[in-house]
């Protein structure tokens, strides 16, 4: 079951829509706000682990974990591109 659609533009708006779709009970999330605490779970980071991975960002469900923030994971985002 996939409930995001293939990546057309790897941006912040994106990276924040669907950080909301993995925690949806939220309806603001600050970019430094431990996702962690909101609920986040592991197999959710294991999914947007595949979909950057299509996006050809190849990081780990650790270093997801590691700096579990949308700022965190742009940090992250930032520094795999090609």
């Amino acid at each position: 079951m996939n409930d995001s659609a293939p990546i057309k533009t790897l941006d912040w708006a994106w990276l924040e829509s669907r950080v909301r779709a993995l925690v949806p009970d939220e309806d603001e999330i600050a970019p430094d706000e431990n996702l962690l605490f909101l609920g986040l779970d592991s197999l959710s980071v294991l999914k947007l682990v595949g979909e950057l991975r299509q996006a050809g960002i190849a990081l780990s469900a650790r270093e997801l974990l590691e700096a579990p923030s949308i700022e965190g994971w742009w940090r992250l985002i930032q520094a795999r591109r090609p």
